[in-house]
């Protein structure tokens, strides 16, 4: 088992709030506590505090000023939000900029863990605490039943991108190019069209008909396969990350586009990320829709398939 501090992506419909300066979202304070001031306390704490919660958890951590308080000096104030059955952090932390007084910002995830060496096995009920600072350090905590660990490769995935935007830090890089996106949207377009019985005697009429659907593939244009790639190839790099981030109109994407001021709170990493991951996986589309073209289609297809995701 890989455990990975993140969650299932929200469902299709989500509204995430818009992205700007925003309220800290209602918390339940916790009472002043005093810590060995390390942000691995900070996440102990939590877990241990809210090993019975039920659902996922937002939490905020900000270090009171002595100057005003004397008393405060060592403690934290740490604030927890609870969200409601069902609801994805995605659509309550999206677009949230964290006020100058939070120092770390982190999320708590409850799901059950499928243990890879007992196929048998129920799932365990399990929950990852992840946190972050403005210093970048990072914690994350995999409890399961009453043991809980320290998870030490970086984490990554939707929950670890979205506390690290909420301080405004960086997230690992995007792809050098968009090629991979441009690709993951031919074969769902493929795969959306395979699904309507008119359209099937066309697509195995020629390579040109599965072409046309790339969306490098403009009226009059070479659909060879060479030139398709080529095509693609022009085609990612007049639309970088960074681009696409930033258009008006924003980027469709399976179950929905992203607000236009998410996108642009997201960094280049994040938002690539987020419109790779909601397309189908490009292996499995390509192994469940070669068989059915037919063996020269398909060949071609798994072919062209690879040159179009080679580095430019």
């Amino acid at each position: 088992m890989r455990p990975s501090p993140s969650s299932p992506r929200p469902r299709p419909g989500f509204r995430p709030r818009p992205a700007g300066p925003s309220p800290a979202p209602a918390a339940r304070p916790h009472p002043p506590v005093r810590l060995d001031g390390s942000l691995a306390a900070v996440a102990h704490l939590v877990d241990g505090d809210f090993a019975e919660a039920d659902g996922h958890l937002l939490v905020h951590v900000a270090e009171p000023d002595p100057a005003v308080d004397p008393s405060a000096a060592g403690t934290i104030d740490l604030g927890v939000r609870a969200l409601d059955p069902g609801v994805h952090p995605f659509g309550e932390v999206a677009g949230l900029v964290a006020p100058p007084e939070w120092t770390a910002f982190g999320v708590r995830v409850r799901g059950r863990a499928h243990q890879l060496d007992r196929p048998g096995a129920r799932p365990e009920r399990t929950a990852v605490t992840f946190l972050v600072d403005r210093l970048g350090r990072e914690v994350s905590l995999q409890r399961t039943g009453a043991d809980t660990r320290t998870i030490d490769s970086r984490a990554e995935g939707t929950i670890p991108d979205l506390c690290r935007r909420v301080l405004g830090l960086g997230t690992p890089p995007a792809p050098s190019s968009t090629a991979l996106l441009w690709t993951a949207s031919w074969l769902d377009r493929l795969l959306a069209a395979w699904g309507r019985p008119e359209a099937r005697r066309q697509l195995t009429s020629s390579w040109a008909a599965l072409a046309a659907h790339h969306p490098a593939a403009g009226p009059g244009a070479d659909l060879a396969p060479a030139a398709l790639v080529r095509a693609a190839s022009a085609h990612a790099r007049a639309r970088p990350w960074s681009v696409l981030r930033a258009l008006d109109e924003p980027l469709e994407l399976p179950g929905g586009p992203l607000q236009v001021e998410v996108a642009r709170w997201m960094d280049d990493g994040f938002f690539a990320r987020w419109a790779i991951g909601a397309f189908p996986s490009i292996p499995e589309v390509v192994a469940d829709l070669a068989p059915l073209l037919g063996a020269e289609l398909g060949a071609t297809l798994r072919a062209t398939t690879l040159a179009l995701l080679e580095p430019p």
